[in-house]
């Protein structure tokens, strides 16, 4: 009786039935995948998809000047594929330059009442949660006169001279880099 009975018990082990249904489950997703359910047309998800609802910098208009210096805007830096080093005209006419640039800052230091280096993105919460804007819609900036007080929640206008050249972060790749020369609330 006793043989008989751990027989029994060695036929009803609770993960060979676990394992053949993982097994046959897998085997149906296999199927269905292979019976045209891969077929279907997903759309592509690019990065924008994830800033659809979050502020983000209006182009200013073509000409607009802050000051003496030319106001440029993130489709103007668009022109540049960091791919190859190409660029557009009109950016290379403005590399080396000093111009405005308006847009969001994230932070590169821990402290957050003052920085010295951050990155100038064009929507509010880039480079926070993944994925980061591309290069060509970054620019690291650094703070000629040492630390200054700037609010994550405002965008702000920065003044400095526009060198384009890959330039890493933790939080990305620029495409760009700045000294900023002088940073101010921006009026949309």
């Amino acid at each position: 009786m006793i043989a008989v009975s751990e027989t029994f018990k060695r036929k009803r082990r609770p993960w060979v039935w676990k394992t053949d249904l993982l097994l046959r489950t897998i085997g149906l997703l296999l199927w269905l995948v292979a019976s045209g359910w891969a077929a279907l047309k997903l759309p592509a998800l690019g990065w924008m998809i994830f800033v659809q609802s979050t502020p983000q910098i209006a182009e200013p208009s073509s000409g607009q000047q802050s000051g003496d210096t030319p106001v440029v805007g993130w489709k103007v830096l668009r022109g540049l594929d960091y791919h190859t080093g190409a660029k557009t005209a009109e950016l290379a006419r403005l590399e080396g330059t000093v111009v405005s640039i308006p847009g969001y800052i994230v932070p590169l230091e821990d402290e957050t009442d003052a920085v010295s280096e951050f990155l100038l993105v064009p929507y509010l919460g880039a480079c926070i949660h993944v994925p980061p804007p591309p290069a060509n819609q970054m620019v690291q900036v650094h703070v000629s006169s040492g630390k200054k007080k700037l609010s994550l929640w405002d965008a702000v206008l920065v003044e400095g001279k526009l060198n384009v050249g890959a330039s890493q972060s933790a939080y990305g790749n620029a495409a760009y880099s700045m000294n900023a020369q002088r940073i101010s609330p921006y009026r949309q």
